[in-house]
């Protein structure tokens, strides 16, 4: 008879063991309802931010000029610098300063160009002559360290919003999994002294 008690004991304490184990694991998917969504858009953005390459990598060739068009590059429309070659490369400037410089670069001319190379195109840098600048490098690559700082700034707001959203919660939306952890640790308590008595 005191053996069928303990075995008896022994299985409540382990059930109510495997009771605290779903209890906390709710409790961790209600956490990682939060952080996921979170940590997957940090991940995106990061990718997006790591397509192009930093300035140090960037790459400078003597090119021919040929023509600029206007084209649907990424699914978006865009202005293309084409070479003599048949290379080509994305121009970030707008309409305006893309028309002038299509208005000051002569055909078949040599020009310099600093460019960087991702996965899928290369985008122009920096453009010049020996007479003249038509793309400023310095402001390019102020450019890229600006976009830089905003993405950091933004992985800081979305880790603080991971902690934040993590915190909150545990404390309300995991209210019911704690106070019944809480239960069952009592229960298993008050059972473990019972057998000790």
């Amino acid at each position: 008879m005191p053996n069928q008690g303990k075995q008896k004991t022994d299985g409540y304490i382990k059930n109510q063991n495997m009771r605290l184990k779903e209890m906390r694991l709710n409790i961790l998917l209600k956490i990682l309802c939060v952080i996921v969504p979170l940590a997957i858009l940090m991940a995106v953005l990061w990718g997006i931010m790591s397509i192009n390459p930093p300035p140090e990598k960037w790459e400078q060739k003597q090119i021919t000029y040929s023509n600029i068009s206007r084209e649907r590059v990424a699914r978006r429309s865009t202005y293309v610098l084409y070479t003599t070659d048949g290379d080509r490369y994305i121009l970030g400037a707008g309409t305006e300063e893309t028309e002038l410089l299509s208005q000051q670069l002569i055909p078949n001319q040599q020009y310099s160009i600093i460019y960087c190379e991702n996965i899928f195109t290369k985008i122009t840098q920096s453009l010049s002559s020996p007479d003249n600048e038509f793309i400023d490098l310095d402001k390019s690559i102020a450019k890229w360290e600006h976009d830089q700082k905003i993405f950091h700034i933004i992985c800081a707001i979305m880790i603080c919003l991971m902690l934040i959203g993590s915190v909150i919660s545990y404390a309300f939306w995991c209210r019911k999994e704690c106070q019944e952890i809480k239960k069952i640790k009592s229960k298993i308590s008050t059972r473990l002294s019972k057998k000790n008595m």
